[in-house]
């Protein structure tokens, strides 16, 4: 298993997002963007496991809370009222080469490179 270290991904405005490793936990790494209040925290796992055919299978999960200070009976604290998500697959038969592999990954990163190819999601299109 790699050592875990930071986590960066790109946001908004090319901002860096640095999620830092918390733990291990059954095969399953936790990395987490601190927002300084616990229940609003984001966070990322990563799981890398083979199956039962033998291919090499990466589930990836991205969740981003959204926190407001709630009023109930005169206490005020933060809660959940929205959480985005990501779940996603990428697997590769076990034979596959490191160009293969890198091959998958650049195709998947590019779902997001252009201007239209996630507008269904982003504007909440649906295809008919």
């Amino acid at each position: 298993m790699p050592n875990m270290a930071n986590m960066t991904l790109v946001g908004p405005g090319a901002v860096n997002w640095v999620f830092k490793p918390v733990n291990v936990v059954g095969g399953e790494a936790t990395f987490v963007k601190s927002t300084g209040v616990p229940l609003a925290d984001q966070v990322a796992k990563i799981k890398v496991t083979r199956t039962a055919s033998g291919r090499v299978k990466v589930d990836l999960r991205l969740s981003l809370p959204v926190v407001q200070d709630m009023e109930v009976n005169g206490v005020t604290r933060p809660t959940i009222v929205r959480t985005a998500y990501f779940n996603g697959t990428l697997s590769a038969d076990a034979t596959s080469t490191t160009a293969e592999r890198q091959e998958l990954l650049e195709l998947v990163n590019s779902l997001n490179g252009g201007a239209n190819n996630l507008a269904a999601f982003k504007d909440l299109e649906y295809f008919t």
